[in-house]
Protein backbone atom coordinates (compact mmCIF):
# COMPACT_ATOMS: atom_id res chain seq x y z
CA UNK A 1 0.00 0.00 0.00
CA UNK A 2 0.90 3.40 -0.44
CA UNK A 3 2.78 5.74 2.51
CA UNK A 4 0.54 7.42 5.10
CA UNK A 5 2.35 10.53 3.41
CA UNK A 6 1.41 9.93 0.14
CA UNK A 7 -2.19 9.31 1.09
CA UNK A 8 -2.62 12.33 2.72
CA UNK A 9 -0.70 14.54 -0.03
CA UNK A 10 -2.94 12.41 -2.43
CA UNK A 11 -6.29 14.44 -2.40
CA UNK A 12 -7.50 10.80 -5.01
CA UNK A 13 -6.42 8.55 -2.11
CA UNK A 14 -9.55 7.35 -2.47
CA UNK A 15 -9.50 6.68 -6.06
CA UNK A 16 -6.16 4.98 -5.65
CA UNK A 17 -7.15 2.89 -3.02
CA UNK A 18 -10.12 1.64 -4.40
CA UNK A 19 -7.98 1.14 -7.73
CA UNK A 20 -5.62 -1.45 -5.70
CA UNK A 21 -8.54 -2.83 -3.99
CA UNK A 22 -10.05 -3.90 -7.71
Amino acid sequence: MYCSQATQDTPAWKDVVEDISK
